[in-house]
This record gives C-alpha cells, sequence and structure tokens, in this order.
C-alpha cells in the first residue's frame, strides 16, 4: 500500500495551497488549469495536464492526491468507467479523505452506481467521520 498524506482537514483552499513539498513546486496553478479545462468541456486536455500531475513523481507533496482526484473526474466524464475507479482508488490511497469529492456535482454521474465506487464513498465517510 502506498503511504497515506498527513491531511486531517481539508477545506477550499486545499487547491491554492497546494504545495510540492519536496520539490517546492506551486501545484495550485495546474491543479487550477485542471479545473479550468474541465469546465471548458477540453477533456482531453484535462486528462493530459492531471496525468502530468500524476507523474511529477513528487509524493512528498500532501495534496499529491488531487491530481488522481482529477484524473478520475476526467475519464468519468469520457465513459471510461474502469480507469475512473482505478484514480479514485488511488487518490484515496494517497490521502483523500473527503466523501464530498465523490458525492458533490456530476462528474461521477457514469459510474455512481458501480460497486467500487459506492465502496469508495464507503472509505471516504469513514475516514472522515462522516
Amino acid at each position: 500500500a502506498r503511504p497515506r498524506a498527513n491531511n486531517d482537514s481539508h477545506d477550499e483552499g486545499d487547491y491554492e495551497r497546494s504545495r510540492g513539498e519536496a520539490s517546492g513546486e506551486d501545484y495550485g496553478p495546474r491543479i487550477r488549469r485542471v479545473g479550468a479545462l474541465l469546465e471548458e468541456g477540453q477533456y482531453e486536455a484535462a486528462l493530459l495536464a492531471s496525468k502530468q500531475g500524476v507523474m511529477s513523481g513528487d509524493t512528498g507533496n500532501e495534496r499529491y492526491y488531487i491530481f488522481y482526484g482529477q484524473m478520475a473526474e476526467v475519464v468519468a466524464l469520457l465513459g471510461r468507467k474502469e480507469e475512473a475507479l482505478d484514480a479514485i482508488e488511488a487518490s484515496i490511497e494517497w490521502g483523500c479523505m473527503n466523501p464530498d469529492a465523490l458525492t458533490v456535482g456530476d462528474h461521477f454521474n457514469s459510474i455512481k452506481g458501480e460497486p467500487r465506487f459506492q465502496i469508495a464513498v464507503k472509505t471516504l465517510e469513514a475516514l472522515s467521520g462522516s
């Protein structure tokens, strides 16, 4: 299993404060860029940008899991269910603890009925204490 980041609390500022602690790189702009591409419906570009975040390899970044979460959103919107579920599970393994990441919005509508998705939601609820 991958080591979990220490991220006991999350709020809306997580995206803005995302820092690559090992490299000193500011991940906030990259994370916001993926979000903007998603909003614009540029899914392939958003997928590439989120994969670049994952491929950065900066696992010392306490917000590294966000890249997997964004990748999950993109591939779910592209209809690639297994890939989306894999990315959700990786996001949880890397420290995501917010069930709202999966339940708020419509990014994951295509996979909400999948057993692995339901397990992921329950896992996040247990981790967050909700």
